[in-house]
């Protein structure tokens, strides 16, 4: 029931000044917003082995909620969720609805908040790791203000659940 409750519910606002401005910075710098996109499309496959390879290795203690996941479905479902991010950069209370309910989906495979610190660093590790030799400062500064982005709205929706039950 609370489940179904908080789903209805607008994700709220919990986007910094700093957060919004270094996300809407792909608008400022076109270029770096497509070159990481194609960076993003190009290596998707080594993007999702690497960030599985680190998560469930280097955080084994993690790896038992994956314990009944097709991996490779899981890898899809991962690639499908950025793909979407991207879409909706854009349109800032899509994007924290989407986010903010994929937060929510997330409690049923046993994500808690402390979970999220370790994915938003694997995934910016992920991130600089297919990026290559281009990373640098400003994609750092971007992907890290996404990436936090990311993980704050999920974890607003987590919490909601919670303070529901």
């Amino acid at each position: 029931m609370a489940l179904q409750q908080a789903r209805g519910r607008q994700a709220p606002q919990i986007q910094s000044e700093e957060q919004e401005e270094a996300m809407s910075k792909h608008l400022e710098d076109p270029i770096l917003f497509e070159r990481t996109k194609e960076i993003m499309t190009l290596h998707s496959k080594e993007f999702v082995d690497y960030f599985y390879q680190e998560l469930l290795h280097a955080h084994s203690d993690l790896a038992i909620g994956f314990r009944n996941t097709d991996i490779s479905k899981q890898k899809e479902k991962l690639l499908d969720g950025v793909a979407q991010i991207f879409e909706l950069l854009d349109n800032e209370k899509k994007l924290s609805q989407y986010l903010y309910n994929l937060g929510i989906r997330h409690i049923c495979y046993e994500v808690t908040e402390e979970h999220y610190p370790i994915v938003r660093n694997v995934l910016l590790k992920s991130v600089k790791h297919i990026h290559k030799s281009e990373w640098n400062k400003k994609y750092e500064n971007w992907w890290s203000a996404v990436i936090t982005t990311i993980t704050d709205h999920m974890m607003a929706g987590c919490r909601r659940i919670r303070e529901a039950s």
